[in-house]
Parts: structure tokens; sequence; C-alpha cells
């Protein structure tokens, strides 16, 4: 009881990380006491206010099931089933936001692919337009040196 007094009184001071400790005490001394229910309830609500989401939602959801299979007849077997209802369904947004940041690097990506062919493209075009340009360019003066050639020297 003494443990449990612990663990309750660390997790509402926000000491997560003694709170989960204390659980952790007893769920290894005490397998299947009266506490025991209690205490993976614990150690899974600790779990989820500690460091990484993915890696401790994970651990959490562990705890919230091992009490729903070893504890069917506890009073918090509801509130533990919700958890692991929640943390399932957030499991599988997470999941599907990691797939769809990854689509939208693929995208940049190709986005940034195609920017470059375009830019490639309209340089190459800008390059074609400047040499028909300049050759244009050259026929108009070489007719227009001969109109002056013609116009210097009338034949009559």
């Amino acid at each position: 009881a003494r443990h449990y007094a612990l663990v309750q009184q660390y997790f509402r001071q926000g000491d997560y990380q003694r709170s989960l400790a204390e659980s952790l005490t007893l769920i290894s001394q005490y397998p299947k006491g009266s506490l025991y229910d209690k205490a993976l309830f614990y150690a899974a609500l600790n779990n989820l206010q500690l460091g990484n989401p993915e890696v401790n939602y994970s651990k959490a959801s562990d705890y919230f099931k091992l009490l729903s299979e070893e504890c069917p007849n506890s009073p918090i077997l509801a509130e533990s089933n919700a958890w692991i209802a929640i943390l399932t369904s957030l499991s599988m947004k997470d999941k599907e936001l990691t797939t769809l940041k990854k689509e939208l690097e693929e995208k940049k990506s190709q986005e940034t692919l195609i920017k470059e062919e375009k830019t490639e493209t309209m340089q190459q075009l800008r390059e074609e337009m400047e040499l028909r340009i300049q050759q244009l360019q050259e026929k108009k003066n070489r007719e227009i040196a001969h109109l002056k050639k013609e116009r210097l020297n009338p034949v009559i």
C-alpha cells in the first residue's frame, strides 16, 4: 500500500518518472496482488506523460492491454479499454500522418524536378530565340547593305 500511495503522490505532483518507478515496483513485487490493476493503470498513465509520444504511447497501450487481459474483473477495466481505443486511434492517425508527410515530400521533390525541367526548357527556348533573333538581325543587315549598294550603284 505504501508503494501505491507514492505512485499516486508522485503522479499528482507531476513526477511521472518516480511514479512510474513505484508502479513498476508494485507490478514486479506484487504480481496479481490487490493493487496490480491500479499499478498497471498508473504505469500506463505515467508513460503517457513521459518523453517520446510514439514510444511511450506504445508502452502505455501495452500496460492497458495487460490490465485488460490479466484483470478482467477490475473496476477500472472500462477506463483501461477506453484508453486502448484512444491510443489505437492515435497510433493509426500517426501512421496516416507519417504516410501523408512522405507523400508530401515526394510531391515537393517532383515539383522541384518539374520546376528545374521547366527552367531548363525555358533557358533552351530563350537561347534558341536569341539565336534566331541574331540570325534575323544579320539577314536584315545583309539586306540593308545590299539595298544600299544597289541604290548607290544604280543600273541605268
